[in-house]
Protein backbone atom coordinates (compact mmCIF):
# COMPACT_ATOMS: atom_id res chain seq x y z
CA UNK A 1 0.00 0.00 0.00
CA UNK A 2 1.18 3.55 -0.51
CA UNK A 3 -0.55 6.60 1.43
CA UNK A 4 -0.11 8.33 4.48
CA UNK A 5 -0.65 6.51 7.98
CA UNK A 6 -3.42 8.39 8.53
CA UNK A 7 -4.90 6.57 4.76
CA UNK A 8 -3.24 3.31 5.39
CA UNK A 9 -5.02 2.88 8.41
CA UNK A 10 -8.68 3.92 7.90
CA UNK A 11 -8.70 0.96 4.89
CA UNK A 12 -7.49 -1.15 7.04
CA UNK A 13 -10.72 -0.46 9.61
CA UNK A 14 -12.33 -0.57 6.88
CA UNK A 15 -11.49 -4.12 5.81
CA UNK A 16 -11.85 -4.82 9.10
CA UNK A 17 -14.89 -2.89 9.92
CA UNK A 18 -17.47 -3.02 7.23
CA UNK A 19 -20.11 -0.77 8.83
CA UNK A 20 -17.05 1.93 8.80
CA UNK A 21 -17.34 1.84 4.49
CA UNK A 22 -18.58 4.84 2.05
CA UNK A 23 -21.13 2.39 1.26
CA UNK A 24 -22.98 2.89 4.69
CA UNK A 25 -23.02 6.55 4.01
CA UNK A 26 -26.66 7.74 3.32
CA UNK A 27 -25.13 10.37 1.88
CA UNK A 28 -22.85 8.42 -0.70
CA UNK A 29 -26.13 5.91 -1.13
CA UNK A 30 -28.36 8.52 -2.35
CA UNK A 31 -26.14 9.85 -4.99
CA UNK A 32 -25.22 6.26 -5.94
CA UNK A 33 -28.87 5.55 -6.34
CA UNK A 34 -29.05 8.48 -8.43
CA UNK A 35 -25.89 7.24 -10.94
CA UNK A 36 -26.40 3.93 -11.32
CA UNK A 37 -30.20 4.69 -12.74
CA UNK A 38 -28.51 6.00 -15.65
CA UNK A 39 -26.09 2.70 -16.40
CA UNK A 40 -23.57 4.85 -17.74
CA UNK A 41 -19.69 3.13 -17.73
CA UNK A 42 -18.38 5.92 -16.76
CA UNK A 43 -18.72 7.86 -13.07
CA UNK A 44 -17.46 9.37 -10.56
CA UNK A 45 -19.45 9.89 -6.88
CA UNK A 46 -17.93 11.87 -3.89
CA UNK A 47 -18.88 13.29 -0.66
CA UNK A 48 -17.39 15.12 1.90
CA UNK A 49 -16.78 14.03 4.84
CA UNK A 50 -18.30 15.99 7.98
CA UNK A 51 -15.22 18.02 9.09
CA UNK A 52 -15.22 19.42 5.90
CA UNK A 53 -18.57 20.42 5.43
CA UNK A 54 -18.70 22.43 8.70
CA UNK A 55 -15.34 24.00 7.64
CA UNK A 56 -17.00 24.71 4.34
CA UNK A 57 -19.79 25.94 6.01
CA UNK A 58 -18.16 28.47 8.03
CA UNK A 59 -16.32 29.50 5.09
CA UNK A 60 -19.94 30.19 3.30
CA UNK A 61 -21.36 32.04 5.87
CA UNK A 62 -18.09 33.99 6.16
CA UNK A 63 -17.99 35.04 2.49
CA UNK A 64 -21.98 35.35 3.01
CA UNK A 65 -21.53 38.04 5.76
CA UNK A 66 -18.61 39.74 4.10
CA UNK A 67 -20.55 40.45 0.51
CA UNK A 68 -23.59 41.66 3.13
CA UNK A 69 -21.46 44.60 3.87
CA UNK A 70 -20.87 45.61 -0.16
CA UNK A 71 -23.36 46.54 -2.97
CA UNK A 72 -23.32 42.65 -3.46
CA UNK A 73 -25.66 41.57 -0.38
CA UNK A 74 -27.92 39.99 -2.52
CA UNK A 75 -25.16 37.49 -4.07
CA UNK A 76 -24.51 36.70 -0.32
CA UNK A 77 -27.54 35.75 0.56
CA UNK A 78 -27.97 33.44 -2.56
CA UNK A 79 -24.74 32.20 -1.48
CA UNK A 80 -25.64 31.32 1.72
CA UNK A 81 -29.06 29.93 0.84
CA UNK A 82 -27.69 27.38 -1.53
CA UNK A 83 -24.72 27.16 0.50
CA UNK A 84 -22.29 23.72 -0.42
CA UNK A 85 -23.18 20.33 -2.22
CA UNK A 86 -22.93 17.52 -0.02
CA UNK A 87 -21.50 15.29 -2.39
CA UNK A 88 -21.65 15.26 -6.24
CA UNK A 89 -21.31 12.52 -8.92
CA UNK A 90 -20.94 12.31 -12.48
CA UNK A 91 -21.45 9.97 -15.03
CA UNK A 92 -21.10 9.31 -18.90
CA UNK A 93 -21.30 7.35 -22.01
CA UNK A 94 -20.74 7.69 -25.91
CA UNK A 95 -23.94 6.88 -27.81
CA UNK A 96 -23.64 7.59 -31.76
CA UNK A 97 -23.10 10.84 -32.29
CA UNK A 98 -23.59 12.25 -28.54
CA UNK A 99 -22.41 11.72 -24.93
CA UNK A 100 -25.23 11.28 -22.51
CA UNK A 101 -23.93 12.82 -19.45
CA UNK A 102 -25.60 12.94 -15.76
CA UNK A 103 -24.83 15.28 -13.21
CA UNK A 104 -26.04 14.60 -9.67
CA UNK A 105 -25.84 16.98 -6.69
CA UNK A 106 -26.37 16.23 -2.97
CA UNK A 107 -27.38 19.19 -1.42
CA UNK A 108 -27.62 20.70 2.69
CA UNK A 109 -31.67 20.39 2.11
CA UNK A 110 -34.63 21.02 -0.03
CA UNK A 111 -34.45 24.34 -0.54
CA UNK A 112 -31.10 24.86 -2.01
CA UNK A 113 -31.67 21.88 -4.24
CA UNK A 114 -35.12 24.04 -5.00
CA UNK A 115 -32.93 26.72 -6.17
CA UNK A 116 -30.68 25.45 -7.66
CA UNK A 117 -33.01 22.75 -9.83
CA UNK A 118 -34.82 26.08 -10.61
CA UNK A 119 -31.47 28.13 -12.04
CA UNK A 120 -31.11 25.11 -14.21
CA UNK A 121 -35.13 24.93 -15.93
CA UNK A 122 -35.07 28.94 -16.38
CA UNK A 123 -31.01 28.19 -18.04
CA UNK A 124 -33.21 25.46 -19.77
CA UNK A 125 -35.93 27.78 -20.79
CA UNK A 126 -34.01 30.78 -21.89
CA UNK A 127 -32.27 28.92 -24.73
CA UNK A 128 -35.66 28.05 -26.15
CA UNK A 129 -36.71 32.00 -25.71
CA UNK A 130 -33.13 33.67 -27.50
CA UNK A 131 -33.56 33.76 -30.95
CA UNK A 132 -30.30 31.89 -32.79
CA UNK A 133 -27.67 34.48 -34.07
CA UNK A 134 -27.13 35.30 -37.58
CA UNK A 135 -23.42 33.60 -37.05
CA UNK A 136 -24.33 30.91 -35.17
CA UNK A 137 -22.55 27.55 -36.17
CA UNK A 138 -24.20 24.32 -36.66
CA UNK A 139 -21.94 23.35 -33.62
CA UNK A 140 -23.76 26.30 -31.72
CA UNK A 141 -26.97 24.87 -32.95
CA UNK A 142 -26.82 21.60 -31.73
CA UNK A 143 -25.20 22.66 -28.27
CA UNK A 144 -28.13 25.13 -27.90
CA UNK A 145 -30.76 22.47 -29.04
CA UNK A 146 -28.69 20.08 -26.54
CA UNK A 147 -29.33 22.78 -23.80
CA UNK A 148 -33.45 22.61 -24.96
CA UNK A 149 -33.51 18.83 -24.11
CA UNK A 150 -31.51 18.92 -20.88
CA UNK A 151 -33.68 17.42 -18.22
CA UNK A 152 -33.61 18.48 -14.23
CA UNK A 153 -35.11 16.61 -12.10
CA UNK A 154 -35.20 17.22 -7.98
CA UNK A 155 -35.92 14.46 -5.64
CA UNK A 156 -36.04 16.04 -1.95
CA UNK A 157 -32.00 17.31 -1.84
CA UNK A 158 -30.79 15.75 -4.54
CA UNK A 159 -30.49 17.69 -8.27
CA UNK A 160 -30.03 15.63 -11.31
CA UNK A 161 -29.25 17.36 -14.55
CA UNK A 162 -29.45 14.79 -17.74
CA UNK A 163 -27.92 16.58 -21.03
CA UNK A 164 -26.80 15.25 -24.19
CA UNK A 165 -23.59 16.47 -25.98
CA UNK A 166 -22.82 16.83 -29.14
CA UNK A 167 -19.70 14.63 -30.31
CA UNK A 168 -17.81 17.42 -31.70
CA UNK A 169 -18.26 19.53 -28.15
CA UNK A 170 -16.07 16.57 -26.70
CA UNK A 171 -13.30 17.13 -28.08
Amino acid sequence: MLGTRAGIEAVIDTEQSPAKSILTDPRFRKLLAQSAATRHPVSLMMTLPQAAQDAGDVAVKAASFLLDLTSFAPLGKLLDKVGLARGVGFSMTHDGDSFPVSFVALMKDESAAGLISGAFSLLKGATSWLPAARNETESDRQMRQAFQNMTVTRASDVVSIRINIPDAHMR
